[in-house]
């Protein structure tokens, strides 16, 4: 179990989910310019646990029903073009976080994005850690062993 809330951003394949999910991350953070609805649709159908969380932009916002219907993401920000107001306005009743590349705000918790296990010295406050995902070497084939580091640090024994 983490001691940390995390939320996995940049996931565009099955083997990032499903590492993310199994080492017990809260959340799955989907930019829909860098992933299409049917594969968040597909991945979603193997993987449980992580709460889905939308990323949209003005190239984007045009499938935001269609996103939201499929999907039933937890919440989700708008980014390059478009604000949080203008998705407020669209879809009422989801709810919104606020979404830099280097920080997230949901609700009551701030994520910070950490990359090398040593980051996390002097951190012991922060609530959530955000981790990116990464393309595969091969379908299916990857080297965590970065990302390994990083969680067990912040894994209760």
């Amino acid at each position: 179990m983490l001691n940390k809330k995390v939320i996995a951003t940049e996931v565009t394949n099955l083997t990032d989910a499903r590492y993310f999910a199994a080492r017990g991350v809260q959340y799955l953070l989907f930019d829909l310019d860098n992933i299409s609805i049917q594969k968040i649709l597909e991945i979603k159908e193997w993987v449980e646990g992580p709460e889905i969380l939308l990323l949209f932009s003005s190239n984007s916002v045009d499938f935001l029903d269609e996103s939201v219907i499929r999907t039933a993401p937890t919440a989700i920000a708008a980014k390059d073009g478009i604000t949080t107001s203008e998705l407020a306005h669209l879809a009422p009743h989801i709810s919104f976080f606020d979404w830099t590349p280097e920080h997230i705000y949901l609700g009551d918790t701030e994520f910070q994005k950490v990359i090398h296990p040593n980051e996390l010295d002097g951190l012991d406050s922060l609530a959530g850690v955000i981790l990116s995902g990464e393309i595969e070497d091969q379908v299916g084939i990857k080297d965590f062993d970065n990302m390994d580091s990083i969680l067990d640090r912040i894994e209760v024994a």
